[in-house]
């Protein structure tokens, strides 16, 4: 049975970037010097450049470069609309600020902040903020992640049974999420935290009242129309990454998290969990730009039962990039393991268009069993378009296809991982 005919996800179409900002971040140790940044810098182009080459700013004797690019904070604001499946056309604009907190200092992570709100003609409403902020000498990261979801999915049963369901069934939600983490370096580049977590569904229902036994047997544990986890979370990074927007080579991120939700600060269910993450990234050939770039994460559960919709699932990691070219929600479960592989590479040698090849991996354990389902494919190509060459932020367009006649499009401001 053919799952969907096609595959639609976030198709973004940009319609006006503004950057500003003088940085170079992360580069090979042949470009650390200040004169060899800023001689790439004038090489390279961004959508900037070609706004102002279309339209010239009305000032004399100055620059269009220096008008816009001497601040200290760099922003990328790419309002478009897309397209989805879940959400038919919506409008969109995704907002990425970046800045150094002391630029001065060696090895300093750029931090960044990421707005987005979407509005969608079927009456769903999204609003985003993600932080990921460092303060002076990398001391403490404050990493951040709230969001309202006025929402719809595709609702499918746990784990790899649903290949044979249509998908056309509908859940309905609305979503608080509130997930902020506190680190403290103990080492360069290696920080221990603790932080909470809380995910809020309400107003949950569905187009059929859930003729899936088991599946109603699992959403509707505890309230029927609502669930909360609320999580004490303690955490440890390490992160050698000096640019998160667009890692290079010799980059390395590593994170372990250990949930506890508790009934007595507000959980339906009193769960626990254990959430790594590890990156890596190379220069390949190495003394090139190009990047070949590992990513695996994985969402295990040490003990009870977790709410349907707080589940780890295709789409729904913390940037909704996992699980290319898949619906959001298309796999879900217990368990998740995730790996992927990126090689990211320049088309055009000025840097304003490059090009991406991936593939992934997905694996969900069984419910109610604990043992795990083939592993789910996906593979395909990007188009990185430089949205800011001095944040190095890219607007990302990729197509993917996989298992199912599942294929689609997908947007990202920002490179994957």
């Amino acid at each position: 049975m053919r799952l969907f005919d096609a595959t639609f996800s976030k198709i973004a179409i940009l319609v006006l970037a503004f950057s500003s900002g003088s940085l170079y971040s992360q580069v090979d140790t042949a470009h650390h010097n200040a004169t060899s940044n800023e001689e790439i810098l004038a090489s390279e182009r961004d959508i900037v450049d070609v706004y102002y080459n279309i339209f010239p700013p009305k000032l004399k004797n100055v620059k269009a470069d220096t008008v816009i690019r001497d601040r200290k904070i760099y922003s990328s604001i790419l309002p478009g609309f897309g397209y989805s499946i879940l959400t038919n056309f919506t409008a969109v604009v995704s907002c990425n600020f970046s800045f150094y907190v002391n630029r001065k200092k060696k090895n300093a992570n750029i931090s960044s902040l990421f707005f987005s709100p979407e509005y969608g003609i079927n009456k769903q409403l999204t609003l985003t903020y993600q932080g990921n902020i460092f303060t002076n000498a990398n001391k403490w990261n404050l990493v951040s992640d709230w969001r309202y979801y006025h929402y719809s999915a595709n609702l499918y049963p746990l784990g790899h049974d649903q290949s044979r369901q249509s998908g056309k069934e509908l859940i309905y939600f609305s979503l608080v999420k509130f997930h902020q983490l506190f680190y403290r370096q103990v080492y360069p580049d290696f920080l221990v935290g603790a932080g909470y977590k809380l995910d809020y569904h309400w107003n949950i229902r569905t187009t059929n009242n859930l003729n899936n036994p088991a599946l109603k047997q699992y959403l509707l544990y505890g309230d029927g129309n609502k669930t909360i986890s609320s999580g004490i979370v303690v955490s440890v990074l390490y992160d050698k990454r000096r640019n998160s927007n667009n890692p290079v080579g010799g980059g390395v991120y590593g994170n372990i998290e250990y949930r506890d939700n508790l009934k007595a600060i507000g959980s339906t269910t009193r769960w626990r969990s254990i959430f790594y993450d590890v990156r890596k990234y190379f220069f390949l050939p190495r003394r090139s730009k190009s990047i070949l770039a590992f990513w695996h994460f994985a969402t295990i559960t040490v003990k009870g039962r977790v709410p349907y919709l707080d589940l780890p699932s295709t789409m729904w990691d913390v940037y909704d990039n996992a699980g290319r070219p898949y619906i959001q929600g298309r796999f879900r479960s217990r368990d998740m393991f995730y790996f992927e592989t990126e090689y990211r590479f320049k088309v055009t040698k000025n840097g304003l268009f490059g090009g991406a090849l991936f593939a992934n991996l997905q694996v969900f354990s069984k419910w109610p069993q604990n043992s795990f389902f083939r592993p789910i494919p996906g593979t395909g190509v990007s188009l990185r378009i430089k949205a800011n060459k001095k944040s190095k932020v890219n607007f990302v367009i990729s197509y993917g296809v996989g298992i199912m006649h599942a294929h689609g499009f997908f947007f990202n401001v920002g490179d994957v991982f």
